[in-house]
């Protein structure tokens, strides 16, 4: 079996944060928020981007195409904010946020 035992649930997750990030691009363009609500966007981005690669783990993990120390190690890394630092560049003050926050 491929993926599927929660109907690629995470899919949502990361079309929505596809296209929170658009609109966080887009801002001054389209709703002009300022620049506090835009930094707490960024942060929902964040969480929405480690939140659809946990539940994909967790899919791929059901489904039988990953074992438990797969799965293990892949929770660690999206856990662990620098591993995924690097696909946040775009959004620069995501990893400052974080640090300063939490």
């Amino acid at each position: 079996m491929s993926g599927g035992s929660f109907q690629y649930a995470y899919t949502h997750i990361n079309l929505f944060a596809d296209e929170l990030e658009i609109k966080i691009k887009n801002n001054k363009d389209d709703e002009n928020f300022n620049d506090k609500t835009i930094k707490e966007l960024k942060f929902v981005l964040f969480q929405a981007r480690k939140l659809s690669d946990s539940m994909k783990a967790v899919e791929w993990l059901y489904s039988d195409d990953i074992g438990e120390e797969s799965f293990m190690e892949e929770i660690h890394n999206i856990q662990s904010v620098n591993k995924k630092e690097k696909r946040f560049q775009d959004i620069k003050d995501t990893t400052d946020y974080i640090k300063k926050h939490y």
